[in-house]
């Protein structure tokens, strides 16, 4: 079963609690886009795929727990959810989309597990208060504007990254230290703007 794309689309006000039922398998895209005063979602333990913008837009969202059957997080899927503080995302996800978390400005920390390899376009984009990520070594590209104006970010390691997009890392203007072994290419601007950050000079040769 699938909660079809928009069905809930800037619900009623005093909708605050949902519990979706055990059978759904998918959360259409946008479905419970703009619900602005849901602050708790409870997800069945058969769902697969979270949908483009599901959750987008639900500015009071608190607390949501991502069971370990979900394989795909969609594009934007939990954009602008400004009250989420953190969000764990089990090992059975393969590909988190563009944006997923741009705007979650309420974010502090996250774990990227083993199964993703791949950081997205403007992944964590204006996750203003983000201090603390953890990156598996299974992560091998970071994509463009992923990190854009992280702003608390402090310190990162990707330990076998190889790829850094353009622009990836702009205005995180706090961080001091980057930790990369195995960058190859490092994308025009990625660390423009990064105001405290002195890269080596052994990495100047990776820029692109």
């Amino acid at each position: 079963m699938k909660i079809e794309n928009k069905i809930f689309i800037e619900c009623p006000k005093d909708l605050t609690t949902i519990v979706i039922p055990d059978n759904v398998v998918e959360i259409g895209d946008g479905a419970f886009g703009g619900c602005e005063n849901l602050i708790t979602i409870v997800l069945p333990s058969k769902v697969k795929k979270i949908g483009d913008g599901a959750f987008g837009g639900c500015t009071n969202l608190m607390t949501i727990v991502i069971p370990s059957s979900v394989k795909e997080i969609g594009a934007s899927a939990f954009m602008d959810c400004k009250s989420l503080t953190n969000i764990v995302i089990p090992n059975s996800v393969k590909k988190i989309g563009d944006g997923a978390f741009w705007g979650c400005s309420g974010l502090t920390s996250i774990t990227i597990p083993d199964s993703v390899t791949e950081l997205n376009y403007s992944l964590f984009r204006n996750c203003t208060n983000l201090t603390n990520i953890v990156i598996s070594n299974s992560v091998k590209k970071i994509g463009e504007s992923a990190f854009w104006y992280c702003s608390s970010l402090t310190s990162i390691a990707i330990p076998c990254v190889k790829k850094i997009g353009i622009d990836a890392f702009v205005g995180c203007t706090s961080l001091t230290t980057i930790v990369m072994p195995c960058i190859e290419k490092i994308g025009k601007g990625a660390f423009y703007d990064c105001k405290s950050l002195r890269i080596p000079t052994a990495y100047e040769k990776y820029r692109i």
